[in-house]
């Protein structure tokens, strides 16, 4: 709506209120003359009242009538360009909503890629909780294996290796990581990707079912064997390991692998992650 707009409006409504005033003014001289009281011999005054107030009131009329439809004219054009404004408005609106939208889908994605370039590290918080989840746990040796390795992976699995052997889960020496032709290609039921580290047992799809592993448990689903740990009266050391490993939010992988380990082992594993 233009400053041009907004005077014409307001010129054509004050117009069209003349009118009214005047055919108000006119219905008071068609009452006077026929309501009101004359003299003998004042019929010319009268007529004359008449005439007066008949065109006051056919004037008014007709400036009513033209400023009305001027103004509903004007006014009609003013709520069409709001009409259309407001439009464009949600339109923009919209087209913001969607390219924010869009920015905030880019940053989760770009957020996932940089979460995935990050090195995997164990804090000092995990590695304090981690020692006294297990300060009073049954003990026994762990193995820590890594197969093909670069800085990231062996540093993670120096920091896997040094938890352990402060819990108390030496296997022969401190520092002991075995490195050799390891390779994690999916074990039992494990269709995850994202795999920090591996809890892996010696088992096959074929005998896994009928094997009996303190603290492990098998169970067939969806044509899948699911391997899972269970903290009982065993006290088995791979559930206290995978329990205090999730407690410290690293969510170990659960696998079988008949390649690298032997009937009745097992073994946390650290694949590479780039």
């Amino acid at each position: 709506m233009t400053v041009l707009d907004s005077s014409s409006l307001k010129f054509w409504e004050s117009f069209e209120t003349l009118g009214f005033l005047m055919v108000l003014l006119g219905v008071v001289f068609e009452g006077i003359e026929h309501w009101g009281k004359f003299k003998k011999g004042e019929n010319v005054r009268k007529k004359r009242l008449e005439k007066k107030g008949w065109l006051v009131l056919v004037v008014g009329l007709a400036i009513e009538l033209i400023g009305g439809n001027m103004a509903w004219r004007i006014s009609d054009r003013i709520n069409a360009e709001l009409l259309a404004t407001a439009s464009r408005s949600e339109l923009k609106a919209a087209q913001a909503n969607e390219r924010t939208a869009t920015i905030e889908s880019n940053n989760l994605v770009l957020q996932a890629k940089v979460e995935q370039l990050k090195a995997r590290r164990i804090s000092v918080k995990q590695e304090k909780d981690f020692i006294d989840l297990l300060k009073f746990s049954n003990k026994g040796p762990v193995r820590v294996l890594v197969g093909p390795k670069d800085s990231e992976t062996e540093e993670y699995a120096r920091e896997v290796r040094a938890i352990l052997d402060e819990s108390g889960y030496y296997n022969g020496r401190t520092n002991n990581i075995e490195y050799g032709d390891f390779n994690y290609v999916g074990g039992i039921g494990d269709t995850n990707e994202v795999l920090p580290l591996g809890v892996v047992v010696y088992a096959t799809n074929n005998d896994a079912l009928s094997m009996n592993l303190p603290g492990v448990k098998f169970t067939y689903r969806n044509g899948l064997t699911i391997m899972s740990t269970q903290l009982d009266e065993t006290n088995s050391v791979i559930a206290l390991i995978d329990n205090a490993l999730n407690k410290i939010n690293i969510t170990p992988i659960l696998g079988g692998n008949n390649t690298f380990l032997k009937p009745g082992e097992w073994a946390i594993f650290i694949p590479q992650k780039f």
